[in-house]
């Protein structure tokens, strides 16, 4: 009776938490001691509750495994196991002939060597035992080759992996190297069989899919719902599909043209819609990501243009790659130079505007300028046009250091972007005195509220080498000091100069007409 009684106790501590009692049931999971596996908790903390009065039988239970567990014989009529040493069981379906060498290794040695090739990602195999290369054959080896060379023993790799049954007459359709008798021997040991053999097996044999060499433009389209969705009326929405096609069309230009090519992302002028800007959302940043990805592209073309002439086939491809020229036009070369310096000459027979970047109505936030920032500082724009971005201080300084790394930028348009304080200004103005090929600045509009006119008589005073200069609407007022006038009479090169829209009075036009 007492035997019966202890029985029964061990199998109700075995259906239920040895801690807490709750049994195995519905949502309730019991998990084994890791150690003993002679009881079973449903949570860490029970298991920690109960370590204390758990320990000591843990402890003797577990010695008691390891002892049977690597208790082995001194030897066996088979031998040792040439790498670990290891008398070799008796159960040949333990140990493997390698086909390299004809010796017989414990399957724990060969698994070890398995794990070694798919750890260190090894394309050509190698011996267990030696180390060395598998020689290169057209012959497919069996992993799992018996002991013994008798044709007889050569079947046993298709026996089942779980009943041993001969003949197995199935395959895992992973691996294709262990077979199976039926469905339910398969499924008994595929805790075992997906850990040891499977993984390794399939990992070695899985297929590494071919990248595609074909481009695509990848950014998503939000449909007109979307912006309804935020508020935005139907014509914002129309707008933005034409902005879409402008992003496609830059990337397509900087990536598949042969030579460098413009960037247009711009409001629609003829759009006739209660918004003039296109505004900042998360939707457009994918986009931006594509034009940064082939900013770098562009670089490299703009990069490897050396020579004026190089120059010239790329401006030559960008003007007349579209028009459909007339035979005697195509067949004379004068007359399409005297198309291109009519279009791209500054008047001086120096070579004018060639590859331009813009941004024009268009909110760039530092998100957009996190982006498109480090490729556009490393690309050599002759022209860079940031026009109404709704820019903040950060802006200002990145189009600053636009102008101080590109050394051949020849334009640069801050149209509708405020400048709030003098030392932004008469930061602008120091690299602007220094760089070596402006020619064009466009301050727009670009004063802000405390901006003084002491900080335009320091852009006069650097604008020396400039051959255009727009400060229109920027309420500038000379106080009747001289500096307009001076920076005309000291500036040669000087042609144009916009002061439309400033607080300039009678006294101050008499002095520039001097």
């Amino acid at each position: 009776m007492s035997a019966d009684k202890s029985g029964s106790g061990d199998s109700m501590m075995m259906c239920c938490c040895a801690s807490c009692g709750v049994a195995e049931a519905g949502d309730v999971k019991l998990k084994n001691c890791t150690a003993c596996y002679l009881v079973k908790y449903c949570s860490v903390k029970c298991q920690k509750d109960h370590r204390p009065k758990h320990k000591r039988a843990c402890k003797k239970r577990s010695e008691l495994r390891d002892e049977i567990l690597f208790k082995q014989p001194e030897s066996t009529h088979l031998g040792d196991c040439p790498i670990c040493c290891i008398p070799l069981p008796l159960d040949l379906g333990k140990s493997s002939m390698m086909s390299c060498c004809s010796k017989v290794i414990c399957k724990g040695c060969n698994y070890a060597n398995q794990r070694r090739e798919v750890e260190g990602r090894l394309k050509q195999k190698h011996s267990s035992l030696s180390r060395q290369l598998r020689p290169q054959t057209t012959t497919t080896y069996c992993t799992q080759t018996s002991l013994l060379l008798a044709p007889s023993s050569l079947m046993m790799t298709l026996n089942c992996a779980r009943c041993g049954k001969p003949d197995a007459p199935s395959k895992c359709s992973k691996c294709k190297t262990t077979n199976y008798c039926n469905r339910d021997c398969q499924s008994l040991d595929w805790k075992r069989h997906k850990k040891e053999d499977c993984i390794i097996t399939h990992k070695n044999t899985k297929k590494k899919k071919k990248p595609s060499a074909v481009w695509k433009y990848s950014a998503p389209f939000k449909q007109h719902s979307y912006w309804l969705s935020l508020g935005y009326g139907i014509d914002y929405a129309d707008v933005m599909k034409v902005v879409y096609d402008q992003f496609i069309e830059a990337v397509n230009g900087m990536r598949k043209n042969q030579y460098a090519s413009d960037v247009y992302i711009n409001y629609p002028l003829d759009s006739q819609t209660d918004y003039t800007i296109i505004f900042h959302d998360e939707a457009l940043l994918p986009h931006w990501r594509e034009v940064a990805l082939a900013l770098e592209i562009n670089s490299e073309k703009l990069k490897s243009e050396k020579t004026e002439e190089d120059k010239k086939s790329r401006a030559y491809d960008a003007l007349f790659g579209a028009m459909s020229l007339p035979a005697d036009m195509m067949e004379d070369p004068s007359q399409l130079d005297r198309i291109y310096n009519d279009l791209y000459s500054d008047g001086d027979g120096e070579m004018g505007l060639r590859c331009q970047f813009v941004a024009d109505k268009v909110e760039l936030r530092k998100e957009v300028l996190d982006i498109i920032g480090p490729p556009l500082l490393l690309c050599p724009f002759d022209s860079i046009r940031l026009e109404n971005n709704r820019f903040d201080r950060e802006g200002i300084l990145f189009a600053i250091d636009l102008l101080k790394q590109n050394k051949s930028m020849v334009s640069l348009h801050l149209t509708g972007n405020t400048i709030e304080t003098d030392d932004d200004f008469n930061l602008l103005s120091e690299v602007i005195s220094n760089h070596p090929s402006l020619k064009e600045l466009d301050l727009t509009r670009c004063a802000g509220p405390n901006i003084t006119s002491v900080s335009f008589n320091s852009i006069f005073l650097a604008s020396k080498g400039l051959k255009t200069l727009h400060l229109r609407g920027n309420d500038i007022a000379t106080d009747g000091s001289s500096i307009i006038a001076d920076c005309l009479a000291t500036n040669p090169p000087l042609q144009e100069l916009f002061l439309v829209g400033n607080a300039l009075n009678d006294d101050d036009a008499e002095l520039i007409a001097e």
